[in-house]
Formats: structure tokens, C-alpha cells, sequence
């Protein structure tokens, strides 16, 4: 029971993510949390991690010709 309050008391942010951290008493707060270990309230924050790194993607279509022109 004791790890268990001490695991909920740090929550890490690994590099290119966010974290959204939701109150009980205030909502979601307005600010969010960068990369890094961080304190929070046991039992009345909870943090939700998002992945906010650039993610390519690709399109593929048909056209006519090379030029556009038949």
C-alpha cells in the first residue's frame, strides 16, 4: 500500500509527450506539464499523457499525365 501512494505521488513525462493533469475540485487545469518527473496530488490529480510528436503522413493519388495535360 505504501509503494503504491509513493508511485502515485510521481508522475513521469517522457521527451515529446504532454501531460493534461485533471483536478477533482478544479477540472482540467489550464496549464500543461512538459517532459520531466513530476509531483502530483494522490487520490485528486490524475494525469493523462498525450504524444505530441510530428507524425509524417503520406498521400498517394492518380493524375492524367506527368504535366496534367492529355
Amino acid at each position: 500500500m505504501r509503494s503504491e501512494l509513493m508511485f502515485s505521488l510521481l508522475v513521469p513525462v517522457d521527451g515529446g509527450e504532454r501531460a493534461v493533469l485533471f483536478d477533482r475540485f478544479r477540472g482540467v487545469l489550464d496549464e500543461t506539464v512538459g517532459e520531466g518527473t513530476h509531483f502530483l496530488i494522490p487520490f485528486v490529480q490524475k494525469p493523462h499523457i498525450y504524444d505530441i510528436r510530428f507524425k509524417p503522413h503520406t498521400f498517394s493519388f492518380q493524375s492524367g499525365t506527368k504535366d496534367l495535360q492529355t
